[in-house]
């Protein structure tokens, strides 16, 4: 007779309850690029790579670390500029 293995209680499918498993996803950053747009009608690659600095130590790491939230970022400005 096989005897059965008792999976731990532990291993089992729970949600990751870690500190950073729990830490809720901002919001894109509408306010904070609006109100950059209006000071910035025209950026050079400097004034992007400040932007990007900016929205990391405000909480948008997950956003601007990533070539998908950079292009989403930069989409955003360039259909919003005011020429």
């Amino acid at each position: 007779m096989a005897t059965k293995k008792k999976i731990p209680s532990s291993s089992v499918d729970k949600p990751d309850s870690s500190p950073a498993a729990l830490k809720p996803i901002p919001a894109f950053p509408k306010k904070e690029l609006n109100k950059w747009l209006k000071t910035h009608k025209a950026w050079d690659h400097d004034d992007w790579l400040q932007l990007l600095d900016d929205l990391k130590t405000k909480g948008y790491s997950d956003l601007v670390n990533n070539q998908e939230g950079q292009d989403s970022v930069g989409l955003y400005l360039e259909t919003n500029r005011k020429n």
